[in-house]
């Protein structure tokens, strides 16, 4: 089994930080670890294939409130 892993910074308004905090954790496979007041959030991604992934990432930049996003990491691990 293989599993994508990557870590984002979501750059969000401050006064929407809450609500996007709220619609990423509706999304499948993601989490909000930290939620700055500034409006920075870091955010987890976990996917079987890398595919959802950049879907998702396409998706969270499109979020009411959102700014900008910035890949920090990614990992491919694999059982094999």
């Amino acid at each position: 089994m293989t599993e994508h892993i990557c870590s984002l910074v979501v750059n969000a308004n401050p006064e929407a930080r809450f609500q996007v905090e709220a619609a990423l954790n509706q999304i499948d496979g993601v989490s909000v670890e930290i939620n700055d007041p500034s409006g920075k959030l870091v955010v987890l991604l976990e996917h079987q294939e890398q595919q959802p992934q950049v879907e998702c990432i396409d998706h969270i930049k499109g979020l009411d409130g959102v700014g900008a996003t910035s890949l920090i990491y990614h990992q491919r691990l694999s059982n094999d």
